[in-house]
């Protein structure tokens, strides 16, 4: 948590009571906000407050933010993890990271296309070996 309240402070921002308990919503594996509302509503904390901060918290590289197949924004906690991917279930929606050394497909990118890569997302969508 310091090191989120740095990063905050750093970018002029404060880790307020609201912001503390959102991060403590957050979760290494991604969910949604009405997922993190079942949680935060009961301690007062609206929505949009929710979206707000958490718009903060990727922008900052604090969450991350990824678009699964139903067009529902998900949040992960990114502090500590490195970049990673995802291999999501469509049957169970079970998501599990995947780690992916993505440096020589990047560099062909680039090559290729002379295109400026800032960010990227990867995700795969298939059966879990639960599934299958």
């Amino acid at each position: 948590m310091l090191n989120v309240d740095k990063t905050l402070h750093r970018q002029g921002y404060r880790l307020t009571k609201q912001r503390r308990q959102i991060l403590g919503a957050l979760t290494p594996r991604p969910q949604s906000v009405y997922q993190m509302m079942k949680t935060l509503k009961p301690k007062g904390i609206d929505k949009v407050t929710v979206y707000r901060a958490l718009a903060c918290f990727v922008q900052l590289g604090i969450a991350g933010k990824i678009q699964l197949d139903d067009n529902t924004a998900h949040y992960e906690l990114l502090a500590g993890s490195k970049h990673h991917h995802h291999l999501i279930c469509k049957s169970c929606g079970s998501v599990d990271d995947i780690p992916l050394n993505e440096k020589l497909f990047l560099n062909k990118i680039r090559k290729l296309t002379k295109f400026q890569i800032q960010r990227h997302a990867l995700e795969f969508f298939g059966l879990c070996a639960e599934c299958q």
